[in-house]
């Protein structure tokens, strides 16, 4: 009985210590420099679309949503841009050859027309086990601004 009692403790604690940290995203917040949107946030883009891109019109903004989501059946509603009042930011954190990453927008604020995005990434400690699979994460992020070209991610 004891060794059964110690095989389903030891079990657990090796579960626990496996599993993943639970990061509650901040789907609104207008206390920072510019008020935004987290429109989605994934972690297998498909690559098409990579680096970082500040979309003014529904067409390449359309287009942009449906290949970052090609993998995914099926690819998830496209949100309606008013572009007269805003813009969409992506933002594309490469690729990485296990999971576990996880991006929170910590801060974005202006400098003339360049959006200035501060992310904070978390990843699992070296010694935890890591699930060997190829990532891509992604976020699209609207912001209530329209004089913004260009995105720099800190």
């Amino acid at each position: 009985m004891y060794k059964y009692i110690t095989i389903l403790i030891l079990f657990t604690s090796i579960l626990y210590s496996c599993a993943n940290r639970s990061i509650d995203y901040d789907k609104k917040n207008s206390t920072k420099s510019v008020d935004y949107e987290l429109l989605t946030y994934g972690e297998t883009g498909s690559g098409i679309v990579t680096d970082q891109k500040v979309y003014h019109n529904d067409s390449s903004f359309e287009l942009a949503w449906k290949q970052v989501h090609a993998r995914m059946s099926p690819i998830p509603a496209i949100p309606t841009i008013d572009f007269n009042k805003e813009r969409v930011i992506f933002l594309d954190f490469g690729e990485h050859n296990y999971g576990g990453f996880v991006y929170n927008i910590e801060d974005i604020s202006l400098k003339e027309n360049l959006a200035i995005v501060k992310v904070i990434e978390h990843s699992q400690d070296e010694e935890m086990m890591r699930m060997a699979v190829m990532t891509r994460p992604f976020m699209f992020i609207k912001i209530n601004k329209t004089n913004v070209n260009q995105v720099q991610v800190k």
